[in-house]
């Protein structure tokens, strides 16, 4: 069965967001090509601790823009993410 999909709109991979137009998901090498990617926000931890001695994430105000490329979802033979990463 074809799985594959092109989509336009925002992609979130932990701390990123990746908003643009003609990305595209293959489900055999599992990987999502961002082909026009307009931007990308992110979120940093904060550099101090909170009141109770947590670092909160805080959005960086700027964001990238005209960033193409392929996200890697996980290891083409780990799709359910039973595994941990090893890296």
């Amino acid at each position: 069965a074809n799985r594959n999909m092109a989509f336009d709109g925002r992609v979130e991979s932990g701390l990123f967001n990746f908003y643009g137009k003609e990305f595209f998901f293959e489900y055999d090498p599992f990987k999502i090509t961002l082909e026009n990617s307009d931007s990308l926000s992110f979120s940093v931890r904060a550099f101090k601790p909170d009141s109770r001695g947590r670092f909160e994430l805080v959005k960086v105000k700027n964001v990238l823009e005209s960033i193409n490329g392929e996200l890697l979802v996980d290891h083409p033979s780990n799709k359910s993410g039973l595994r941990g990463f090893e890296g």
